[in-house]
């Protein structure tokens, strides 16, 4: 774990050191030229860099933000340092573990429901960045998908022999996967969303701007097990052809 941190710490501070070069052009730019640059990091990042060193930039409105995209690196740190906690706890108290994930995907849930009805948020189509302070960038957001990656990892990792599923549940768990990330995915058909849809949409199922570029939970759950069943060698899609 030490290591990786130094790592990624020391890559973060090139590209800081590397975008500092560019504020220098782009402070230039914006005070000659008519156009305004579309980023302002030559102002948020003089004020706000050591928030990107602390990988807590997330946490703070978009317009205070050292390079906006940077906001999935402290994600990243957040949830990787969750992760190791509960390893290691797994390793002595497996159960215990267990429960704290089964918690911490509740308490996300829970989360995202609130603030997505707290701020009276309407998903639409046209606007994908419209929860950005809210959702978009937070982890609580973020960790039920990070989840289903953990227990897919440790199902292939550990399970060397594949489960026990009958033919026809295999089948339908595969359709029923199938048919949930097309659901998601083509499932705005207007466009919007009300209020409490948009609140049960972006805990359990949330895509952006009709992608799978937001992290989705019930999305990750289907992907889950499709992943499951190809690492155990099932070719059902592969036979559908």
């Amino acid at each position: 774990m030490a290591y990786d941190f130094i790592h990624f710490f020391g890559l973060l501070w090139y590209i800081l050191i590397f975008n500092f070069m560019l504020w220098v052009k782009i402070e230039w730019t914006y005070e000659k030229s008519v156009f305004t640059p579309g980023i302002m990091d030559h102002i948020t990042c003089n004020k706000y860099w050591w928030r990107n060193i602390l990988y807590i930039n997330n946490w703070y409105p978009f317009n205070e933000m050292c390079m906006i995209w940077s906001w999935y690196l402290a994600n990243d740190m957040q949830l990787y340092v969750v992760a190791i906690i509960l390893l290691v706890l797994s390793m002595r108290f497996m159960k215990t573990s267990v429960f704290l994930l089964a918690l911490i995907t509740l308490c996300s849930w829970i989360t995202s429901i609130y603030f997505s009805i707290l701020h009276n948020y309407s998903y639409k189509v046209a606007e994908p960045f419209g929860s950005f302070d809210i959702l978009y960038d937070k982890p609580w957001q973020r960790i039920t998908p990070y989840i289903m990656g953990m227990l897919t990892g440790y199902i292939i990792y550990f399970k060397k022999t594949p489960p026990k599923v009958s033919g026809i549940v295999n089948l339908l768990l595969w359709i029923t996967s199938v048919s949930i990330i097309f659901g998601l995915i083509f499932g705005v058909w207007d466009g919007q969303l009300s209020v409490p849809a948009t609140a049960v949409y972006v805990s359990l199922g949330h895509t952006d701007n009709c992608f799978l570029r937001k992290c989705c939970p019930i999305i990750y759950t289907s992907i889950f097990y499709i992943f499951v069943a190809r690492s155990t060698g099932d070719q059902t899609f592969e036979t559908c052809f």
